[in-house]
């Protein structure tokens, strides 16, 4: 069928309530027009795009640190519908169960009828990773006396009084084994990994960092410089990539954290593989990746992957921090890091054992404070260091920093990649600091 211009078109609109002096107001028409309030609040949402607006952090339950217990962290975020979803400031208290778990009882309200019923038994997978996310649910609270319309007022029962929009969490299983865009050599090292459940740090360590490689898509990312016209149903090969695209979440989910569980536990929670901020979707299906911000997004998250995962490493155990070797518990580095360098009673690593065996200049060039934002900022359009490819990195040491005496001593890595700041710039830099290239 075809329309002439200027033809008003109602099909698919979004019909509001039409009030009217006279007009009987019966339930139904008003859940009308919540449902018409309720579309426009999530166009809006989808405009802004999904992602975590604040809090949610997961971390161990202190009040149970020794069971599948997780405290997530009061917060908001929005889902791919643009429908908003808070956990209370307070936080709340979640068991994790990886075996069949029993169906929900409470009565849903239909206020997200476009979300799937999340699944009722979370597969036991052998490679025990899950991601936890965050879904919509519904629900009705309190009662409401209720009477017919000709009853003279008359009560003659009683309703639910509010129709809750609320949350729940699911686990989502992590199946490494029908991950597609793995290399050979990746598989390899996660079956040596997963073959043994040991407290070895470098085993979970490692581990780690290549389970939130797999949800950043590193691999599969690398073979857009291949070919990236490649499509796949009229839309770019590189529209979806990585594990979260992959493990059946839907539009109403928002991914919070990526977990390691076994018989034994929890052995490690990693938020950042997992958790983005609001990213709005693309406006090319045919160019995502060069022309969206959902890699700028990722780019922030593989930092801050890093960076928690580093700082957790030397706090666990301050005394062995300096005898970490990047090779030994990292896959992958950031295009961009910055590393805590032990000062006595400062822990940290040291960053000539923390670089052994990967290509870098023999001493670090000293860097003006004023470029250290501008060059993390850069470094998220590059893909991260494969450690496993040896590509060499350019080491920095900030000159405030050194020049400060109680300030933690720290080193800047970046990618080989990136150009590095060795260019001759005068009155900028301190003469008895300046690097000639």
């Amino acid at each position: 069928m075809t329309i002439n211009l200027l033809t008003p078109i109602l099909d698919g609109g979004i019909a509001n309530t039409h009030f009217f002096n006279g007009r009987l107001l019966t339930a139904e028409a008003l859940r009308d027009e919540q449902n018409a309030q309720r579309r426009q609040h999530e166009a809006l949402g989808q405009a802004a795009g999904a992602g975590i607006i604040s809090g949610l952090t997961v971390r161990r339950s202190t009040l149970t640190p020794e069971g599948n217990v997780v405290h997530v962290s009061g917060g908001l975020a929005l889902n791919g519908l643009g429908q908003p979803l808070a956990v209370p400031e307070s936080g709340l208290e979640i068991t994790l169960l990886t075996g069949p778990q029993t169906a929900p009882t409470a009565t849903a309200a239909g206020l997200f009828a476009d979300c799937a019923t999340p699944t009722t038994a979370t597969p036991d997978l052998p490679l025990n990773a899950f991601i936890l996310a965050l879904t919509p649910a519904s629900g009705f609270q309190g009662k409401a006396p209720m009477h017919g319309l000709n009853d003279q007022g008359a009560i003659n029962g009683c309703g639910s009084r509010y129709a809750v929009a609320g949350i729940q969490f699911r686990l989502v299983g992590l199946n490494v084994a029908e991950l597609e865009g793995i290399s050979p050599a990746t598989r390899s090292q996660l079956n040596t990994l997963l073959a043994s459940d040991n407290d070895n740090p470098a085993r979970l360590a490692r581990l780690r960092n290549l389970l939130a490689h797999l949800c950043f898509g590193t691999e599969e990312l690398a073979l857009f410089a291949v070919d990236p016209f490649a499509l796949a149903s009229g839309a770019s090969d590189f529209a979806r990539y990585g594990a979260l695209d992959a493990v059946g979440l839907h539009a109403c989910d928002v991914p919070l954290a990526l977990l390691h569980i076994t018989n034994r536990g929890i052995r490690f929670i990693d938020n950042w593989a997992a958790r983005r901020q609001v990213t709005p979707a693309p406006l090319s299906t045919l160019w995502p990746l060069p022309t969206a911000d959902r890699r700028q997004a990722e780019g922030a998250a593989i930092f801050l992957q890093f960076e928690e995962q580093i700082t957790q490493l030397v706090q666990t155990n301050p005394a062995t921090a300096v005898t970490i070797q990047a090779t030994d518990y990292f896959r992958y580095l950031p295009p961009a890091g910055l590393l805590r360098l032990n000062a006595g009673t400062q822990p940290g690593v040291s960053a000539n054992t923390f670089f052994t065996g990967i290509p870098a200049p023999a001493s670090p060039i000293t860097l003006e404070g004023a470029c250290l934002l501008p060059l993390l900022h850069a470094a998220r359009h590059y893909p991260p260091i494969d450690l496993l490819r040896g590509e060499a990195i350019w080491l920095y040491r900030v000159r405030e920093n050194d020049a400060s005496g109680a300030a933690q001593p720290y080193l800047l890595f970046t990618s080989g990649h990136m150009p590095p700041m060795t260019y001759s710039r005068f009155d900028v830099n301190r003469w008895n600091y300046f690097h000639f290239s």
